[in-house]
């Protein structure tokens, strides 16, 4: 494998982790606002958030 196939690779990861880490975080603030009014309004957004993700991590594979 060539030096640019594996910064690619490299890159993809970090974008992996950089999502992880944002979706954990965004996670956390849905459950400290779960009883609130807007629930399922983010319930709905980090609902789409997460398949946005997952189709990003996917094409790029």
């Amino acid at each position: 494998m060539d030096n640019k196939g594996e910064n690619s690779i490299i890159k993809l990861k970090l974008i992996r982790i950089y999502l992880i880490i944002y979706l954990i975080v965004d996670y956390c603030i849905f459950c400290l606002i779960i009883n609130s009014k807007h629930s399922k309004f983010y319930m709905w957004r980090f609902k789409n958030e997460f398949e946005k993700s997952n189709e990003v991590f996917f094409k790029s594979k």
